[in-house]
C-alpha cells in the first residue's frame, strides 16, 4: 500500500510523507475523536490496550 501511494503521489508531483502506519494511527485518531471505544480502537489497530491509554 505504501509503495502504490508513494508511487501514485510522485506521478503527481504532489511530494508526500506517508507510511501504511499513517492509515492505522489516522483511524485511530479519527474514531476516539468521533467517540469510540479506546480498547475497540486498541484492537482493531493491533495495539496492546495497554499501550495506548490515552485512547481510553
Amino acid at each position: 500500500m505504501t509503495r502504490a501511494v508513494k508511487r501514485i503521489s510522485k506521478r503527481a508531483g504532489v511530494p508526500l510523507h506517508w507510511t501504511g502506519h499513517s492509515l492505522r494511527i489516522g483511524l485511530a485518531s479519527t474514531a476516539r475523536k468521533r467517540g469510540r471505544d479506546g480498547i475497540a480502537i486498541a484492537d482493531q489497530g493491533g495495539w496492546d490496550h495497554n499501550a495506548y491509554t490515552g485512547l481510553t
